[in-house]
């Protein structure tokens, strides 16, 4: 494939249809990428570089995307609910208002990411790191972070009801705010 050759979102569609790895090597030639809205549901993706790629109120219900790098990638509005990230790259990655509910984010790298206002409720967290990741109101309802690093992470007004933290990692000054999200009355607290 030329490094001339531009190709539209339909063309990309069905590059990454045929195999990742010819979009990949594609990827690796242009700059910019830009799939607002493009439609990848069902899609296999495993091992896809979308690094940079601009994926704004995408569809990417139930892709399988392990393995992939969406490190600085654009994923506001993005649909991925019932997607599988496991051990994906999402590190720097901007996922505002994203629906990412029953997601499989098992040992994901979400360093630095910047999650505002998006949806991981019943999620598979485990494993995942968050360590300087921007966590604001963010909806981690029931969702299980068994073993999830969220030290360093800014968490404000984000919803942790009925999640499994065991043996999540996070500093204490952390601490009384996640057990305040969990609706936990800290001993100590002015409970005012």
């Amino acid at each position: 494939m030329s490094t001339q050759t531009v190709l539209n979102k339909q063309e990309l569609t069905k590059l990454l249809k045929k195999d990742v790895k010819y979009f990949n090597k594609y990827r690796e030639e242009q700059g910019h990428i830009d799939l607002r809205g493009v439609v990848l549901s069902g899609f296999d993706l495993k091992g896809v570089n979308f690094k940079c790629v601009d994926l704004r109120m995408a569809d990417l219900v139930k892709a399988d995307m392990k393995w992939a790098d969406l490190s600085h990638a654009i994923l506001s509005m993005a649909n991925l609910e019932g997607s599988s990230l496991y051990e994906s790259n999402l590190s720097s990655a901007v996922l505002y208002k994203a629906n990412l509910r029953k997601v499989n984010l098992c040992k994901a790298d979400l360093r630095m990411a910047y999650l505002v206002k998006s949806d991981l409720s019943g999620s598979k967290i485990g494993g995942a790191v968050f360590t300087e990741a921007f966590l604001d109101n963010v909806n981690f309802t029931e969702a299980d972070l068994r073993m999830a690093e969220l030290n360093g992470a800014k968490i404000e007004g984000t919803c942790f009801s009925k999640a499994d933290l065991r043996m999540a990692y996070f500093h204490e000054n952390q601490a009384v705010s996640i057990l305040k999200a969990m609706d936990i009355n800290v001993v100590g607290e002015n409970n005012e």
